[in-house]
Parts: structure tokens; C-alpha cells; sequence
């Protein structure tokens, strides 16, 4: 008998990317002016983005060989899920990198290429409340799928609509 830790696992991306992106599209001064915020939306973003690789793994694993619609759907709108938050965490991290003092060094040995990582890594992290909204749907998407696979497309308004919306 083979041990699924899929259901396990999934919870947590989805309140960390969850998390993530209302932290995101929560832009108020007196929020973001706070010492922790940054720090704590980015551990959101990066933990969560690990635990949805994983969970897309025990989720592969857990399909086995069958597949039909649903699973399909719900496989695809994970990986976009993870590929968005990905962008994102790579983005942050090149700001980062650009920002540390003690990297300027490096940033001038890699001649053109590092200001047009700077450029490309601001248009990111300029657009991120975008790319957190889409984030937040694909990974409502593929919460809600997973819940019409286990509960049935009925079991909330809001799995029936992604349903209807994704499946039918």
C-alpha cells in the first residue's frame, strides 16, 4: 500500500502563496513601512513556492498512471500556479541581490547583462500585484479542482464556478 501525502502536503502552499499575494495587493504605507512586512511576504513567497513544488510532486505520484480532465486541468493550473510564483521569487531575488551593497562589485563585472537583470527584475517586481492576482486565481483554481476531484463539483459555489468555468 503506497502512502499519499498529497492531501497533506497541498495545504500548505495554498495558505502561504494565499498569504503571499493578499500581502502583495495590500500596498498601504502603513503596512508596507512596517520593519517585518518585506521580510515576511517574501518567506510567504518562497516557502510556499517550495511547498507547491513539492506538492505538484506527491500530486504526480498520487495521479499515477490515470488521468482525465479534471486532473489534467487541475495539473495544469498548478504548474501555472508555480511558474508565476516562481517568476516572482527570482524576480525578488535579483532586487535583492541589486540592492545588497556589498554585490556592486559583481554587478559591474557582468557589464550589460547586469543592468538589464536591474531593468527586467523592476518590471517584475512593478507589475507583482498582476502576477500575485493571477496567482491567487490559478492557485484558487487548482485548490478548488482538487476539491471538486475529492468532494465532487458541487461540494461550494465557488468549486462549481471554477468547474463550470475550467471543466464544462
Amino acid at each position: 500500500m503506497e502512502l499519499n501525502i498529497h492531501p497533506v502536503v497541498v495545504h500548505f502552499p495554498i495558505a502561504l502563496l494565499t498569504l503571499y499575494a493578499l500581502f502583495e495587493l495590500a500596498r498601504f504605507k502603513k503596512l508596507t513601512n512596517q520593519t517585518w512586512y518585506r521580510p515576511v511576504k517574501l518567506a510567504f513567497l518562497f516557502l510556499g513556492t517550495l511547498f507547491a513544488s513539492l506538492a505538484a510532486k506527491t500530486g504526480e505520484i498520487a495521479a499515477g498512471e490515470g488521468t482525465n480532465t479534471i486532473v489534467e486541468m487541475h495539473e495544469r493550473m498548478a504548474n501555472m500556479s508555480i511558474w508565476i510564483f516562481s517568476i516572482l521569487a527570482v524576480a525578488y531575488l535579483v532586487a535583492l541581490f541589486f540592492e545588497h551593497p556589498n554585490m556592486q562589485k559583481y554587478v559591474q563585472r557582468m557589464g550589460s547583462l547586469g543592468p538589464l537583470l536591474r531593468k527586467l527584475s523592476g518590471i517584475i517586481t512593478m507589475i507583482s500585484p498582476l502576477l500575485a492576482l493571477a496567482g491567487l486565481f490559478t492557485i484558487t483554481a487548482t485548490g478548488a479542482l482538487g476539491g471538486a476531484m475529492v468532494y465532487g463539483p458541487d461540494v461550494d459555489p465557488i468549486v462549481r464556478f471554477i468547474y463550470d468555468l475550467l471543466i464544462n
